[in-house]
C-alpha cells in the first residue's frame, strides 16, 4: 500500500492503467509483463460515476473547482498543481479469494469517508496481475469555511500519512471481523516514495533474473557452451537428453535473460542517478532554507539593536532634560523679589493659576454643549 500524487499532465495515463478492461475493452499493449490478459475481464470498479468514465468524472471535478476558483479569486489553477492523488491497496497474500471483494469494498468505504465520496474518481480492482490490488484515486478538493479549493498538501500531510496504514487495518478488522495484515516492510516504517519502491522492485527483479540465469548456465558444461551452434539451420546435434529444438530454446532463453538482466541493471543505474539528483535538489533546498533563516535572524538582530539604540538615546535625552530642569529650578529658587518670594514660587503660582484657568475653560465649553 503506497500513496502518490500526480499533476494534470500525468492523469490520462494513470487513469488509463486503472481503467484496464473496466470502462472499455483493453486494447492497449502494456509494458507490465505480469498482466494476464485472460483475466482482465475480471477487473471491476467499486465507484459509481453515474455513467461517466473515470477521466470524464475527473475532468468534470477539476473543471468545476477551476471555475469556482477563477470566480472567487480571479486566478486560474496553477499548471503544476496536484489534481489527482492515488493509493494502491494490495490484498494480503493469505486472504482467501472468496473474501477479496469484501476486503476491497471495506477499504473503499474507509477511503470514501476519509476524503468524501464525491472526491473518489475510481476504485479499480485489478484481478489480472500476480496479486489482486485496488487503485483508489481521488481529487484533492477540500472545503474550509464554506469555500472549496484544490489542495493536496492539506488533504494528506506527512503526519496523517504516517498513521494511515494502521488506521485502515483497524477499520478492516472491525468491518470484516477477522485479522487482516496490510502492513509490510514498506508500510511499517511509514509511506515510502514511488522512486524508492521502484528501486526495490528493480533490485528484486535483478536478483531473480540473475538466479535464473545462473541456474540455466549451470545445466550446460563449458565445453557444450563452446560447441553449440546457435544458428537454427546448423543446429543438428544437441545436448544429452535434449533435442535440437529444446537446445535452441534453452540458448534463446538464456540469451534473453542475459539481455533482460542488463536492461534491468541499466534501469536501476538510471534510478540511482535520479535518486542522486533528487537528493542533491533536496540538499540545495535545505541549504537555501538555512540561509533564509540566517538572513531573517540577522535582520531581526539588526532591528533589535536599532530599537535598543533608539531607547538608549531617548533615555539620555530624558535624563539631560531632567537635569537641566533641576538646575533651572535651583537657579529660580535663588532669585528673590522685593516681597521676599522667589522666582520659583512665582513660577509655580503662575502655573497653578494657568491650570485653574484651563479647568474653568473646559467647564464652560461643556456647559455650552
Amino acid at each position: 500500500m503506497h500513496y502518490a500524487k500526480y499533476q494534470k499532465g500525468a492523469v490520462g495515463s494513470i487513469l488509463l492503467h486503472s481503467d484496464r478492461g473496466i470502462d472499455s475493452p483493453d486494447t492497449h499493449e502494456h509494458s507490465n509483463e505480469s498482466i494476464d490478459k485472460t483475466r482482465t475481464h475480471l477487473n471491476y470498479d467499486l465507484k459509481d460515476r453515474g455513467g461517466l468514465t473515470a477521466y470524464e468524472y475527473y475532468k468534470k471535478r477539476i473543471d468545476d473547482i477551476a471555475s469556482e476558483t477563477k470566480e472567487r479569486t480571479g486566478k486560474s489553477i496553477r499548471k503544476d498543481a496536484v489534481t489527482l492523488c492515488s493509493w494502491a491497496v494490495t490484498a494480503p497474500k493469505d486472504l482467501p479469494e472468496e473474501k477479496l471483494q469484501d476486503f476491497f469494498k471495506a477499504s473503499y468505504e474507509w477511503f470514501a469517508k476519509r476524503y468524501g465520496a464525491d472526491n473518489i474518481v475510481t476504485a479499480a480492482v485489478h484481478m489480472d496481475e500476480s496479486t489482486p490490488h485496488m487503485h483508489l484515486q481521488f481529487t484533492p478538493i477540500i472545503e474550509k469555511d464554506g469555500v472549496r479549493k484544490l489542495c493536496a498538501k492539506d488533504m494528506e500531510t506527512r503526519k496523517t500519512l504516517s498513521t494511515a496504514h494502521q488506521k485502515l487495518q483497524k477499520h478492516l478488522e472491525q468491518a470484516l471481523g477477522y485479522k487482516v495484515n496490510i502492513l509490510n516492510g514498506a508500510t511499517e516504517k511509514g509511506n515510502r516514495s514511488v522512486l524508492e519502491l521502484q528501486n526495490e522492485t528493480l533490485r528484486q527483479q535483478i536478483e531473480e533474473r540473475s538466479e535464473q540465469y545462473e541456474k540455466m548456465t549451470k545445466t550446460l558444461s563449458s565445453k557444450e557452451l563452446r560447441e553449440i551452434d546457435t544458428t537454427p539451420k546448423r543446429l543438428t546435434g544437441g545436448f544429452k537428453g535434449l533435442s535440437p529444438q529444446q537446445a535452441q530454446e534453452l540458448v534463446n532463453t538464456s540469451t534473453a535473460l542475459s539481455k533482460e538482466n542488463k536492461q534491468l541493471k541499466k534501469e536501476n543505474k538510471q534510478l540511482k542517478e535520479k535518486n542522486k539528483e533528487l537528493k542533491s535538489s533536496k540538499d540545495t533546498a535545505v541549504a537555501e532554507l538555512a540561509s533564509v533563516k540566517q538572513e531573517r535572524q540577522a535582520i531581526f538582530s539588526r532591528e533589535k539593536l536599532e530599537q535598543l539604540e533608539r531607547e538608549r538615546r531617548q533615555k539620555e535625552r530624558t535624563e539631560k532634560a531632567e537635569k537641566e530642569l533641576k538646575g533651572l529650578k535651583n537657579y529660580m529658587a535663588q532669585l528673590q523679589f522685593p516681597d521676599g518670594s522667589t522666582a520659583l514660587e512665582k513660577f509655580e503660582d503662575l502655573k497653578r493659576e494657568q491650570e485653574k484657568t484651563e479647568r474653568q475653560s473646559r467647564r464652560f465649553r461643556e456647559l455650552e454643549r
